[in-house]
């Protein structure tokens, strides 16, 4: 990497704890173990998520699963904060509204999904 500067070397290593971190919590996500029977194992986790009913107080797996989509937010959050300062780090791109809202505006919604259907499990 003789073609980077120092500062760049900085940014590039931030870069690689976000992208390694969106990775780990995106494995965390798809590899852990589902709870329930063979046919919510079956499910993807937004099934099993909106499967839950309201009025049964603290259904597990349906639980479980808006954790999981919240974690899956944090992940792309991740993700988007790598590829950011990427484009930051190589002078592709400049900070702007349109930049900031096209890569935020997705994490931002899986996190309140995750949220509601977290609650709904639980109510």
């Amino acid at each position: 990497m003789k073609f980077l500067s120092d500062i760049q070397k900085r940014h590039f290593r931030y870069v690689l704890r976000a992208f390694l971190g969106s990775v780990l919590l995106a494995g965390l996500v798809f590899l852990t173990p589902r709870l329930g029977s063979a046919e919510v194992k079956s499910q993807s986790i937004f099934a099993v998520a909106h499967s839950g009913v309201w009025g049964q107080l603290f259904e597990l797996p349906a639980m479980l699963c808006g954790v999981r989509i919240m974690v899956l937010g944090l992940s792309i959050y991740f993700a988007v904060v790598a590829l950011e300062e990427l484009f930051f780090t190589f002078k592709k791109s400049n900070f702007s509204l349109e930049l900031f809202m096209t890569l935020n505006v997705p994490t931002l919604l899986a996190f309140c999904f995750g949220f509601f259907y977290l609650v709904k499990g639980m109510f």
